[in-house]
């Protein structure tokens, strides 16, 4: 599930799989920036090293 808050400019994602297996039932929250067809989440917490990057194709 994914909820966003548009006046934040975040989301909210509840992991249900995921190939690091550490994260499945975790709540993530993340701020976003777009780049023309490139969304880039980054952590709300700066401790959290996770990345990751989704293209549109």
């Amino acid at each position: 599930m994914t909820e966003s808050d548009g006046t934040s400019g975040t989301f909210t994602i509840s992991v249900a799989s995921a190939l690091a297996r550490d994260l499945i039932g975790q709540t993530l929250h993340r701020a976003h920036e777009v780049d023309g067809d490139t969304l880039v989440p980054t952590p709300s917490d700066p401790a959290d090293g996770f990345r990751a990057t989704y293209e549109r194709g």
